[in-house]
């Protein structure tokens, strides 16, 4: 195709070393491009890998927390002295509004 173009402006306007010199301008310009859209591609594949990655991080640890790290975090907390102020801070309800969620930051001990 860019052949038939560079002989299709040579028919037309009849200056071969003007065509040579814009082909010759255009393939100097092809490493440069090449390198750019490299670089673009490569940059996007990286934030798709990751944005993958993550996925699959957040389904393993949905997964764990699951099947095994709700029963650990059970037995665990029976060793905790503050295990009731975290009991009753931590029981969320369905109906628990912003003032809510506020108020359990205020009350809640730093140590927690």
């Amino acid at each position: 195709l860019s052949a038939i173009t560079y002989l299709l402006q040579v028919f037309i306007f009849h200056k071969t070393e003007d065509t040579l010199f814009y082909m010759f301008q255009d393939i100097a310009f092809v490493p440069i491009q090449v390198l750019l859209v490299t670089i673009i591609l490569s940059e996007l594949l990286n934030r798709s890998e990751k944005r993958i990655m993550l996925s699959k991080m957040n389904m393993a640890i949905g997964v764990f927390f699951s099947e095994v790290g709700t029963e650990m975090l059970r037995r665990i907390v029976l060793y905790d002295p503050q295990q009731e102020t975290l009991r009753e801070a931590l029981l969320v309800g369905n109906r628990w509004t912003d003032g809510d969620f506020q108020r359990f930051r205020l009350t809640v001990p730093e140590e927690i």
